[in-house]
């Protein structure tokens, strides 16, 4: 039963596609010689690669057919495709040493016209082979040399044709070089050697193309990729200003109010004169909490974050911020309690980080919180990670300020309960210095009903290194004039 139209057509597209796969993958070793010089330039490339692969393969059948000659004794076309075979496994070295796409071009063209000249002058004229293969000529040019020499090479190839032709038809004849019974056999195998050749003439210029058309497309992905990039910094940068304006705006125009205050007035009352200066350094430390944060901020993404993990004492760090936002609790009304598990619970983390996330926390919790409520700062053990938690009673948090919480410039719904302000850089600044610690930060919130914020760090174990002295020492909080600012300082 003869097969469907269908089934041979599959079966000739695998064995085209399997032939030209196995085929070009030996080709495409001559690509190693490329100068990486040519990389730069997509269509250097593609041109170093074309006129590698095509030498490749031109020596290849040259080797071939000098197999064959030799067998029917046609050593004048051996020692003609020997010499061809030669130059064109040689052309790969020769671009490798000279650089030059045009001079590889010209002499592989050069070297395809003379090798079928030569054939065709030993093979009877027109009555050969070889001719149909000096008309292939121009389709080789055009792949390998430049434009104006393959234009060239072309117009002399066609001439050269024409000239066999005229010889033929003006009864100039030329010699068959070997013996006349294998004349069938070696026309029939020069014939059936040309639709292979520009069958692989073809597959390497596709490969060729494919390859540069990927590159091309990878290179538009990765400029879209960074133009989308710079688009988004241009916002931010936008953003940045725009927050550093409008938050400074405030804290200068009261320090000036109060200094002009003072500079009218030739006596105040000592209590006048401190209430005047705690307004000023309230203003001041707002200030310098917005222009640390926004510095914070560029440290951060430019990979500058100093951190020493070390056995950091987190019930330690607990009292001690609860006990200095005891003052800012107490004028909202605000009960600041702690519930610690255990005093071993002992963390593998930078110190001041851990203490300015948990600061942070708490900070927030006051800020949203309204007053006559309860704030409550947890630690216990879990498995081999310490979780420490700050719970509140404010407005909650909606699913959708959940999914941008620990956005960069992020101003959520909830608004502070006591006029404090917020640059929306601390819970970002606070997820990027956890994650870098090994850490993690997590927010259970339901809106109308208060949030839950969560620093989760790895449990110290006896290889983690220990500071040895007073931790509090060196490092103390900058004094604030009432409410501190929430926004995290990044450690030095």
């Amino acid at each position: 039963m003869p097969e469907s139209p269908h089934r041979t057509e599959l079966f000739h597209h695998r064995l085209t596609k399997w032939l030209s796969e196995r085929g070009l993958c030996l080709i495409c070793k001559a690509d190693r010689l490329i100068p990486a010089a040519f990389s730069s330039d997509e269509e250097s490339l593609r041109r170093a690669r074309l006129q590698n692969r095509v030498g490749f393969i031109g020596a290849i059948f040259c080797l071939i057919y000098s197999a064959v000659y030799l067998f029917v004794e046609h050593y004048y076309g051996v020692a003609i495709l020997t010499v061809g075979a030669i130059i064109s496994a040689a052309l790969p070295l020769v671009l490798s040493f000279s650089g030059s796409l045009r001079f590889v071009g010209n002499l592989y063209s050069s070297m395809y016209f003379v090798i079928f000249v030569a054939l065709t002058l030993v093979e009877g004229g027109i009555d050969g082979h070889s001719l149909a293969w000096l008309a292939g000529a121009p389709l080789c040019s055009i792949l390998i040399a430049d434009r104006i020499d393959a234009i060239g090479w072309s117009l002399l190839s066609i001439l050269t044709v024409f000239g066999f032709g005229a010889c033929h038809y003006l009864g100039i004849q030329f010699p068959v070089l070997y013996p006349e019974n294998w004349n069938t056999l070696v026309r029939a195998m020069g014939y059936a050697g040309l639709a292979p050749f520009m069958f692989l003439l073809g597959q390497v210029f596709e490969s060729v193309r494919r390859t540069a058309f990927e590159r091309v497309r990878s290179t538009m992905a990765n400029l879209s990729r960074a133009n989308e990039k710079l688009s988004q910094l241009n916002q931010e940068k936008s953003e940045f200003l725009h927050i550093a304006a409008h938050d400074l705006k405030n804290p200068l125009s009261l320090i000036s109010g109060y200094a002009d205050l003072i500079r009218q007035f030739d006596e105040l009352e000592r209590e006048e004169i401190e209430q005047y200066a705690g307004e000023i350094l309230h203003s001041a430390n707002r200030m310098l909490d917005i222009i640390t944060n926004l510095l914070n901020v560029q440290a951060i993404e430019e990979g500058k974050m100093n951190l020493s993990v070390e056995r950091c004492s987190l019930p330690l760090i607990i009292r001690q911020i609860v006990q200095e936002y005891s003052h800012a609790s107490h004028r909202k009304q605000i009960d600041l309690t702690s519930e610690i598990g255990s005093e071993d619970v002992v963390a593998a983390a930078d110190f001041k980080s851990s203490y300015r996330i948990i600061e942070n926390f708490v900070s927030n919790a006051i800020k949203y919180s309204p007053h006559r409520s309860r704030v409550l700062v947890s630690c216990r053990a879990e498995g081999e990670r310490v979780l420490v938690e700050v719970t509140d009673h404010g407005p909650g948090l909606s699913s959708a300020d959940q999914e941008k919480l620990f956005c960069k410039f992020t101003r959520l719904t909830p608004q502070p309960t006591g006029g404090e302000s917020s640059s929306g850089l601390g819970l970002w600044i606070t997820n990027r210095i956890a994650t870098a610690m090994g850490g993690e930060v997590s927010c259970r919130s339901e809106l109308g009903k208060g949030s839950t914020f969560g620093l989760s760090l790895p449990l110290a174990t006896p290889a983690t290194p220990s500071r040895g002295h007073d931790l509090f020492r060196d490092f103390r909080p900058a004094p604030s004039v009432g409410l501190p600012n929430a926004d995290l300082a990044l450690p030095s």
